[in-house]
């Protein structure tokens, strides 16, 4: 997977667009080292934060800073029966955003979206959505939380259902 053609850095830009994103950005607790360390990238008053896992771009979400509409690589990227997606394969339900920064071993707190994962900091993952996949809990297992896992999804109808499909899934 790649980041879309056209898009650059944030960290270090000087273009005029980038500089509003950065102060969006601002808004929402990021300094300047954190753009840089995450790596985050933009296309005119586009935002992409690129999902690594261990150094390899994965998958990757954009978000518009006008109108909230959010983005993801072509799922034919990850198609990987001969042109038959699964319900859970080949979409950002494969990922976690974070999982090659969470420490094994210690807890993990599992949140929805970026902005959620970055707000509550260390240890702190983004599945994307409010229920968790088969894939999201076999990494989750990779890091083996033996201190637990905090359950922290979106504050509406279908997070507050989550924590009891996510907890009933996670036994």
């Amino acid at each position: 997977v790649a980041l879309p053609a056209g898009t650059e850095r944030l960290a270090g830009s000087e273009d005029p667009q980038a500089r509003i994103i950065i102060k969006w950005l601002k808004s929402r607790g990021y300094e300047e080292q954190d753009i840089d360390r995450h790596d985050l990238h933009f296309i005119a008053m586009e935002c992409y934060w690129p999902y690594y896992e261990f150094d390899t771009l994965v998958y990757w979400q954009s978000r518009n800073r006008f109108n909230k509409i959010y983005r993801f690589p072509d799922i034919t990227i990850y198609d990987k029966n001969g042109g038959v997606v699964g319900e859970t394969e080949g979409s950002k339900g494969d990922f976690l955003y974070g999982f090659d920064e969470c420490e094994n071993a210690s807890y993990a707190i599992v949140t929805e979206s970026i902005f959620g994962q970055y707000t509550l900091g260390d240890q702190t993952l983004a599945s994307g959505g409010a229920i968790l996949t088969p894939a999201q809990i076999g990494k989750l297992r990779i890091i083996g939380p033996r201190k637990g896992i905090i359950l922290s999804p979106d504050n509406d109808g279908a997070g507050i259902k989550s924590v009891f499909s996510n907890a009933k899934l996670l036994s």
